[in-house]
């Protein structure tokens, strides 16, 4: 199991980084598009650039103590972040997705695939963080569940909070969901959502996984 090498600077690049994960977003959306839906009808590579900085800021401040215990847990974080991106895209345009566009997939797509479309959107991404945090002890990465606990709540609060900044700060369109993630208001809210919780996790050694004993969720992990 990683852990910090110093909380204070590993906190301190957070807040750092998920500010520029709302000024990425933000630029290419001005640059590439923002007039009505446009800015769904282009592949955003801010998404994958952000999810890049986070890999980066784990391997920065997180000591992983040997080369193996950092390939694995790297494979594992790649895949979270691709799925991550996945997930995130297709809710865009499942919630935000209106007109002729949405009409047409509607009756196009079989009905197993809307189900799906419709899981991944309002099961999967609300719960995507305790599902990914959850899911490292695969690798060995014990998270306290209160932190885990904690990242769910802030990863819910995100787009309300978005929506009240974007009422109480002049920008551009109407306080809403969609305008949260349009502006990019959103993005600092959820980057900060997921590195919370690592940040906060023991040393390696106190936090190794036993597989075969049975799942304790106590505040002493």
């Amino acid at each position: 199991m990683p852990y910090v090498k110093n909380k204070t600077v590993a906190f301190s690049f957070l807040i750092l980084f998920s500010f520029f994960s709302f000024l990425i977003w933000r630029i290419e959306v001005e640059f590439r598009g923002w007039d009505g839906l446009a800015w769904l009808s282009y592949f955003h590579r801010s998404i994958p650039i952000c999810l890049l900085l986070f890999i980066v800021w784990v391997n920065v401040f997180f000591d992983f103590g040997d080369t193996k215990r950092r390939a694995v847990i790297n494979s594992f974080l790649v895949f979270w972040v691709i799925a991550g991106f996945f997930v995130f895209t297709h809710s865009l345009e499942s919630i935000f997705m209106v007109g002729p566009s949405a009409f047409v997939r509607h009756f196009m797509l079989p009905k197993w695939q809307l189900q799906l479309s419709r899981f991944v959107t309002f099961v999967i991404f609300p719960l995507f963080p305790l599902i990914a945090l959850f899911s490292l002890r695969i690798v060995h990465i014990k998270v306290p569940p209160k932190y885990i606990l904690l990242s769910q709540v802030m990863f819910l609060l995100a787009f309300p909070v978005s929506v009240l900044l974007l009422m109480l700060i002049p920008d551009k369109g109407y306080p809403d969901f969609i305008h949260a993630v349009k502006t990019g208001f959103v993005f600092p809210f959820l980057f900060f959502s997921l590195g919370l919780p690592l940040i906060y996790c023991r040393p390696w050694d106190k936090c190794i996984v036993n597989l075969n004993e049975p799942l304790i969720l106590d505040d002493s992990m």
